[in-house]
């Protein structure tokens, strides 16, 4: 491992910091899903595949973007005072729209804002959307696992569970990324029988494969409806959109483990 990594690995230790990769197919609503456990819209999110570039989220008494590329050079850093700023300067590095082809050469980029969810001592890592069209950023999202302490997957009800996903799900295993939290995403556009449809097939799906088991966990969530929520700050409708229940999760479980 070179010194750089092992010199963040001591600092992530000693701050006793749980990283946690959000993984997901194109078009599942992993940046919905993001924003929404950060409480505010930071991510970009969009019609296209979007994240190209790993961006690793940790809390901060500010806003701030640092950009490390490939080649080397010197961090680029930018000082926001709102997300809107952080999400146009994401949208412009992190996307294939806004840096195609990553022809900036960006390695990664490091966003720092306040957020309770991250205040617990986890930082979460947006990574790129797997099993798209794009391949390499399948392969860019696989490369930031072996930093990852745990994972979020996300799917949805609108395609259930598809053969690229747990050919995902296999890789994951032999990597040796545990634990794995399904998130069963966009649950508003189902009823509540078809919803408990949906998750007993994503269970029985995943059973048994090399990183699920009938204990791991499987939350349903709409991240559409829990941002809203948050935003006119209606909390019965955040409680029923499945975010809060998520939140309890990793305060009781990952965040005594981390240790």
């Amino acid at each position: 491992m070179p010194a750089q990594q092992l010199g963040a690995l001591a600092a992530r230790l000693a701050e006793e910091r749980l990283r946690v990769a959000v993984l997901g197919q194109f078009k599942r609503g992993k940046s919905t899903f993001l924003n929404a456990l950060l409480g505010q819209a930071v991510l970009p999110t969009g019609v296209l595949p979007l994240t190209a570039v790993p961006a690793f989220l940790r809390n901060g008494a500010d806003y701030q973007v640092e950009v490390h590329y490939l080649d080397g050079r010197t961090p680029e850093r930018i000082t926001a005072a709102e997300p809107e700023t952080v999400r146009a300067a994401l949208r412009r590095m992190v996307t294939e729209a806004g840096n195609p082809h990553n022809a900036a050469g960006i390695a990664r980029v490091d966003v720092r804002l306040p957020a309770p969810f991250l205040a617990q001592g986890i930082e979460l890592v947006d990574t790129p959307g797997i099993g798209s069209t794009l391949q390499r950023n399948t392969d860019a999202a696989f490369a930031v696992l072996p930093e990852c302490d745990a994972a979020f997957f996300v799917v949805s009800v609108d395609p259930p569970i598809t053969a690229a996903e747990l050919d995902y799900l296999g890789r994951l295993g032999s990597a040796g990324i545990a634990p794995i939290i399904f998130v069963l995403n966009k649950i508003d556009y189902l009823g509540a029988a078809e919803r408990a449809e949906a998750a007993a097939f994503l269970r029985k799906t995943i059973s048994g494969r090399v990183v699920a088991t009938d204990a791991s966990p499987i939350f349903e969530v709409s991240a559409r409806d829990a941002l809203a929520a948050r935003e006119r700050k209606d909390d019965p409708g955040l409680e029923r959109s499945g975010i809060p229940a998520i939140e309890r999760y990793m305060a009781k479980v990952l965040a005594r483990n981390k240790q």
